[in-house]
């Protein structure tokens, strides 16, 4: 019983830092391309909507 708890318990945390590495990921990815496609301007907006759209949730 304990070894399945801590199975489990290992399974998720497993897959919740692997699902935060890959949202990381896509945010640093979605960065890059919007800095290279409208620059400074661009960067500004997007971190001016990630703020706004964090306060929603």
């Amino acid at each position: 019983m304990e070894q399945s708890i801590l199975r489990n318990f290992a399974k998720y945390v497993s897959l919740n830092i692997l699902g935060m590495i890959g949202l990381s990921c896509y945010i640093l990815a979605d960065t890059y391309f919007v800095a290279k496609a409208l620059g400074v301007t661009g960067i500004t907006a997007l971190n001016l909507c990630s703020v706004l759209d964090k306060s929603h949730q």
